[in-house]
């Protein structure tokens, strides 16, 4: 056994000697002795690559565009914001938010041309619409609309309970965004800021003052509608007539804006005088002093042209006669209208009667079934239609009360000058003015009566103003941020992107430098010593 022993470990130490055996094995220690003198080399290459590279990406930065997005959030507030229009009625559009008046005016003012041109300020600049809860909603009852196994009255409920909370969830939430793509040149964090907000708040002053978007749908007078010369060069009658004609539509303002919120607080002018005091006043000058001085003219027979002041009456009632005529076709038209939606559509009787033969035979209930099942949708499609048709009647009444009282109202003024015609023709005659002692009262108290109407116009005009100025400041009403100011800077090449770009460089220069220094080594190798370099 020992022999046996003996000779395998003689014959193993014998193959591990065997030149045979040294063939196959490879031995790396060549290649690292060889490398060893190029140690220098391959660390100044790598140094190097590292170098160039990090030259490379200072450049990149530093050249390539950088895209930043700043943005607002913010929320219109004033009243139809959900309906696209304004306060008085004018339509809305949040592109004019970003319109060309107010981008002009925010580049101008910021002076942002050292940043770029005009051209690329207004289209980099956008407002975008969002409410993530309406989205919900809208996710939530598409999933309910997609089973398979809804019937169409149950489809309908749906369909008309989705409106109902969309309509509650209107909300005029909108995010204004500055997006720029920057070289070298950089708009500071707190400059766009400062751009967005005086975008809005330009609009909203633009708003205002372009579009009365801050002051309330009401016809208001300027005094400048009523200037003093024609008062003095009209016939005397006919100037009191222009004074007590203007009275009565301050009078018809004062009820409008006496329906506004808080109007009836508001107090103006040195002796702080309220819409109340405004209106009492200007009813005392028709009642005490414009009224009396038609009577006195009347009865005393004062009058520059008698022919011409009769000719004025009848135009004037002439006028008056074609609008309530005018105002009675439109009340009998609408009235024609109500009173053809008020007839509810109801089923033909037929459609029952031919149903119930059918019933006794085997082959009618078939038609029957269709019949009522027809009823029934045409009933479900007559009450899904049934509030807008009522809503439309409510208005068709609405104008019918409102013609009903311009009729009358016309009716009321038409008798009037009826009644002064007639009068004019009866006691004027030929005479052309009356007693100087007369005539100096009644442009005396013409005078008065025009001041006392001037001045209820402008106080009728400062406490719209100033009553627009509370509840409608386009500063804090038309709208309000709801979030501060967000700002993203994207770079075409990251941090995170040029360290993993420089270790594959630098995994490369490693494998590509060691193996060009052995291939120059074994080159080296084999050329005669006399040719070396």
């Amino acid at each position: 056994m020992s022999d046996g022993m003996e000779g395998r470990t003689h014959t193993t130490t014998r193959g591990s000697n065997d030149p045979e055996d040294w063939d196959d094995e490879v031995s790396l220690k060549p290649y690292f002795e060889a490398l060893r003198g190029y140690r220098r080399l391959i660390g100044a290459a790598v140094a190097g690559v590292a170098v160039l590279y990090l030259l490379g990406v200072l450049m990149v930065f530093l050249i390539a565009p950088v895209e930043r997005l700043g943005s607002i959030q913010f929320r219109l507030l004033f009243d139809g914001a959900e309906k696209g229009q304004y306060p008085n009625g004018t339509l809305f559009s949040a592109s004019e938010i970003v319109a060309a008046p107010v981008m002009t005016d925010v580049f101008n003012a910021n002076g942002l041309e050292r940043f770029g041109k005009y051209a690329d300020f207004k289209e980099s600049v956008f407002v975008l619409q969002s409410n993530p809860e309406l989205d919900l909603l809208a996710r939530e009852y598409e999933a309910r609309l997609a089973d398979p196994k809804l019937n169409p009255i149950d489809r309908n409920k749906i369909e008309d309970d989705f409106r109902q909370k969309r309509d509650a969830l209107v909300d005029p939430l909108y995010t204004i965004s500055m997006r720029r793509h920057e070289r070298l040149t950089t708009l500071p964090r707190d400059l766009m800021n400062k751009v967005l907000i005086d975008i809005l708040n330009t609009w909203a002053k633009q708003a205002d003052e372009r579009k009365g978007a801050t002051k309330y749908n009401v016809d208001v007078l300027s005094a400048s509608s009523l200037p003093r010369d024609v008062i003095e060069r009209e016939e005397y009658l006919v100037a009191i007539d222009i004074l007590r004609s203007n009275a009565s539509r301050v009078l018809a303002t004062i009820d409008e804006i006496a329906k506004l919120p808080g109007a009836k607080s508001i107090r103006v002018g040195e002796g702080r005088e309220t819409l109340a005091d405004v209106r009492a006043g200007l009813e005392d000058v028709v009642r005490f002093k414009l009224e009396p001085l038609l009577g006195l003219i009347r009865s005393e027979g004062v009058t520059k042209n008698a022919r011409g002041l009769s000719r004025y009456a009848d135009n004037q009632l002439f006028q008056l006669r074609q609008q309530q005529r005018e105002s009675a076709d439109r009340v009998q038209a609408l009235q024609a209208s109500v009173r053809e939606f008020s007839v509810q559509p109801g089923l033909p009787a037929g459609d029952a009667r031919t149903g119930a033969p059918g019933a006794a035979g085997g082959a009618g209930g078939s038609a029957l079934t269709t019949q009522i099942d027809q009823s029934f949708l045409d009933r479900i499609i007559a009450l899904s239609t049934a509030k807008a048709d009522s809503e439309y009647k409510r208005k068709l009444i609405d104008r019918v009360i409102e013609e009903s009282d311009k009729m009358a109202a016309k009716a009321r003024e038409a008798t009037y000058y009826e009644a002064l015609a007639k009068e004019l023709q009866a006691s004027l005659g030929g005479r052309t003015v009356g007693s100087p002692e007369t005539v100096a009262i009644i442009k005396s108290r013409t005078a008065e009566a025009y001041d006392d109407v001037v001045k209820g116009i402008e106080r009728t005009t400062m406490i719209y103003r100033e009553i627009s100025a509370l509840n409608l400041n386009p500063a804090t009403t038309l709208l309000t941020p709801t979030a501060p100011f967000t700002s993203r800077t994207q770079r075409s090449v990251t941090a995170g992107t040029a360290v993993l770009y420089f270790l594959l460089v630098m995994m490369l220069t490693l494998l590509v430098v060691p193996v060009g220094c052995l291939i120059h080594h074994a080159i080296r190798k084999h050329v005669p010593a006399g040719l070396r370099a």
